[in-house]
């Protein structure tokens, strides 16, 4: 199944910085170990994030993004890393119990195949989902989960690994679990790298190279 996909770095309920993000494509005029690079940010200034290559997240009803709040208080650049982060604050005019940030290359970045690295660092919790994941730019074969869903890191509450999964059709049942998903340790508190590897036949993915 070909999926044009793009970026999506997401918080809930905890915070979340990542240093880089970084997108590669075979270099088919050399060996198929080489490696073109496309896209990257180093998220290494301050303020807001670039714009020409990511935008916030839309707040919708799903619960991936029913928090998302659309501020800079919520995503920005502290000179070295994105931060993501959330609370509970109340916002006259917003009535929701969370906010939370998230941003995404919909509309601006998209690509088939390649190769994916994030470095990012997050806090666990009771309630947290932190994640980074590609979805379609467009809906080509259908509603979630049919045009696929590739997950390069996904972590829940305080488990002790992190997930990455793929969905679609085939692989994602009713209720939204996948049976094409895998467990993966990564060291807490820390910086780890999340890469995923997107060829014709196959995706792979590894945390920290392994």
């Amino acid at each position: 199944m070909r999926v044009f996909g793009w970026f999506a770095v997401l918080f809930f309920l905890v915070s979340c910085s990542a240093s880089r993000k970084a997108l590669t494509v075979p270099d088919k005029s050399e060996t198929s170990t080489t490696w073109k690079l496309i896209f990257e940010d180093e998220f290494n200034t301050t303020g807001s994030f670039d714009s020409s290559k990511w935008a916030y997240c839309q707040r919708q009803q799903p619960a991936w993004n029913r928090y998302i709040t659309q501020s800079p208080d919520y995503a920005f650049l502290d000179g070295s890393n994105l931060v993501l982060r959330m609370d509970n604050k109340v916002i006259p005019g917003d009535d929701v119990p969370y906010h939370s940030g998230g941003i995404q290359t919909k509309g601006k970045f998209s690509f088939t195949y390649g190769k994916v690295e994030v470095r990012a660092r997050f806090n666990g919790g009771r309630g947290s989902w932190p994640a980074i994941w590609m979805m379609p730019e467009k809906a080509a074969y259908g509603g979630w989960a049919r045009s696929g869903e590739n997950d390069s890191m996904e972590h829940v509450n305080n488990e002790a690994v992190v997930h990455q999964t793929i969905h679609n059709a085939a692989v994602t049942n009713a209720s939204g679990g996948s049976t094409a998903s895998k467990s993966s340790s990564y060291q807490p508190g820390d910086y780890n790298l999340y890469g995923m590897v997107w060829t014709e036949d196959k995706i792979e993915f590894y945390v920290n190279n392994v």
